[in-house]
């Protein structure tokens, strides 16, 4: 009876190795195939003679981006381009264009869910959702 039941040779010893297979051949086909079918905007292109490639480009507009603050760390605003001065290789640049911009942010926000916190809750996610709405949807 031990005999039988170790070597499992039943009607539910097949159907448990079909799945078995059937698991291998799935897992087979996650692994491989998605090296295989790769679309061919991904396959390597071939090597350039002398191994390297070459990109020439003549740039007249740079973009520089800025922060003033103070000296107390706080942003100071209301500057134009008559407030700054671009240098290349100690040569004044001329600055040809010159705008405010609200550049995108990402900000984590942390609030406290303890017990002694539940009496402000309400408040404190109120206060989450205004500083939400307020900021550029963008971020």
């Amino acid at each position: 009876m031990r005999a039988a039941k170790f070597f499992a040779t039943g009607k539910r010893a097949r159907k448990g190795f079909a799945y078995t297979n059937r698991c291998l051949v799935a897992l087979f086909l996650l692994i491989v195939l998605p090296s295989v079918a790769r679309p061919p905007e991904y396959w390597p292109s071939p090597p350039r003679q002398g191994g390297q490639d070459t990109i020439r480009v003549n740039v007249d507009l740079v973009v520089l981006h800025a922060t003033v603050q103070n000296r107390k760390r706080i942003p100071v605003s209301g500057l134009g381009n008559e407030d700054f001065q671009v240098y290349e290789d100690g040569v004044l640049q001329q600055i040809n264009s010159f705008s405010h911009e609200d550049i995108p942010v990402t900000v984590g926000l942390v609030v406290d869910n303890s017990g002694s916190m539940r009496p402000k809750r309400p408040e404190v996610i109120a206060a989450a959702l205004v500083f939400a709405r307020s900021s550029n949807p963008e971020d």
